[in-house]
């Protein structure tokens, strides 16, 4: 998927993007599932193809949407 594509899934809140990336917020230090409730700005937002990864840059776990708990991919975790 494309960034803009991201965005678009993200601003959808389409949970079937759930898993397939996280939404990361610059401006807060959270990670997020695509389809959150939360709605941060396209400019503050970074992509990763898994929770690990985020997690690894620095970002913690959305309180509201709960990424670490996720379970359709449990492979999220890695990377």
């Amino acid at each position: 998927m494309t960034r803009e594509e991201k965005v678009k899934a993200m601003q959808e809140r389409k949970k079937d993007c759930d898993g397939i990336f996280y939404v990361a917020v610059r401006t807060t230090g959270i990670v997020c599932l695509p389809s959150c409730p939360a709605k941060p700005l396209a400019k503050n937002v970074e992509f990763y193809d898994s929770l690990g990864e985020a997690l690894k840059a620095g970002y913690r776990p959305c309180k509201r949407c709960r990424p670490e708990c996720f379970a359709a991919h449990p492979e999220g975790l890695e990377g």
